[in-house]
């Protein structure tokens, strides 16, 4: 609670769609990592939210589109690993190539790739990295019965 009078005590509260966007758009126009920086009064504070965010999430829910769109299929350097994160990506395209399911391995303690897909690349890769898991659907992604929070998942198979 504010106890100093001469100032307004706000409150920043943002929407994050399940596709990891935060923005207050539909579409790519309107991206906050990109435009939001750019914006005077906003790009001054806006580091105290990705500082929040870091601290506290260790779990991850997003999709490969996300993932593809920030550059992580083309990012050549090594990441520092961060034990402590779990990557659950959905990712059914795929739109992760074999450098970003190799980057996004080196960097998390353990990346779950949640697909369709029976030719994604992280299937091949589990071999080279321990750390990935694919959990793959038949058909479809059955997000009803998909559970990130529980640590339980309820796909047809984990490979």
């Amino acid at each position: 609670m504010n106890t100093n009078t001469t100032r307004v005590e706000t409150t920043l509260f943002l929407l994050m769609s399940v596709d990891g966007k935060i923005t207050s758009g539909e579409s790519d126009n309107l991206d906050s990592d990109r435009d939001w920086k750019r914006i005077r009064g906003v790009k001054e504070g806006l580091h105290q939210y990705y500082n929040y965010e870091w601290a506290i999430a260790a779990n991850s829910l997003n999709t490969g589109r996300v993932m593809a769109k920030i550059g992580i299929n083309s990012r050549p350097e090594k990441p520092k690993k961060e034990e402590r994160l779990t990557f659950f990506i959905v990712d059914r395209k795929p739109h992760l190539n074999q450098n970003g399911v190799e980057y996004l391995a080196q960097w998390v303690g353990t990346l779950f790739i949640v697909t369709d897909n029976p030719g994604h690349s992280a299937i091949d890769l589990r071999s080279r990295y321990k750390n990935i898991q694919v959990i793959y659907y038949k058909e479809k992604v059955d997000f009803p019965t998909f559970s990130c929070a529980s640590g339980k998942n309820t796909a047809s198979s984990i490979w």
